[in-house]
């Protein structure tokens, strides 16, 4: 934040940045402020019309953001075939910045009952290459990576053993889906699986949307806000039922 502050000034001082441009964006953070002051709360959904306020409103964005961005075949999974023996789901996390995953269990536990979830980490490599040689080979890996962007870690994206984990838990498996709570360059990172799922954040509601695509109680209704260089352009996003 000082860093950003010191630049802004500095460019203001050098004349690279007019003093007029900082006034008319200071008006409109006044008129968003007096507008979020005076608005009330939502009327109540008449007959028939969803209820979009608080959770539900947070709920019907998550499914529609929720984007499909590869798929070759295996999705969706089906629920009443897929046997918990056969998954192998795993969540990636940050051991700096560790998500709540209680909705992801409770959600997968209504789902899929009996599947277990594993936990790995990028900050004790041993550890977390222990882990992968312990999953089977065979049968389907879920992978579940989190990545929550912080200006203080001076790296975009997850920690680089992080991705060596997933890039190893891909690879020793046939099958591999990837839902990526996370930007959608997370693509680029994990290439090889059988289909990703880009979810763009870790909340509790995009957890709980996630598995319902996954398992195809939900479409994949988003589209790509932005191109993944390479590989993707933007609005992109697989269509599904």
């Amino acid at each position: 934040v000082e860093a950003a502050v010191a630049g802004v000034a500095g460019a203001v001082e050098s004349g690279r940045l007019p003093e007029e441009r900082i006034d008319r964006s200071l008006e409109r953070v006044a008129d968003l402020l007096a507008w979020l002051e005076t608005a009330g709360a939502p009327a109540a959904p008449g007959a028939g019309e969803p209820d979009l306020s608080g959770d539900a409103l947070a709920r019907a964005v998550a499914v529609r953001a929720i984007t499909l961005l590869s798929n070759d075949g295996l999705l969706p999974l089906d629920a009443p075939t897929t046997l918990p023996d056969d998954v192998t789901a795993i969540a990636c996390v940050d051991e700096e910045r560790p998500p709540d995953l209680s909705a992801l269990r409770g959600r997968l536990a209504e789902i899929l009952p009996g599947a277990e979830l594993l936990v790995v980490d990028g900050g004790i490599a041993p550890e977390a290459v222990r882990k992968i040689a312990s999953v089977p080979r065979r049968g389907l890996s879920i992978l579940f990576v989190f990545d929550e962007p912080a200006a203080w870690r001076g790296r975009p994206g997850p920690s680089a053993p992080l991705i060596d984990a997933a890039r190893r838990i891909i690879e020793s498996h046939a099958r591999s889906v990837v839902v990526g709570f996370a930007a959608p360059r997370l693509a680029s990172l994990l290439p090889g699986a059988g289909a990703f799922l880009c979810c763009y954040d870790g909340s509790a509601h995009t957890q709980m949307a996630a598995l319902d695509v996954l398992f195809g109680n939900e479409p994949a209704r988003g589209r790509l806000p932005l191109a993944v260089p390479g590989l993707f352009p933007r609005g992109h996003g697989h269509t599904r039922g």
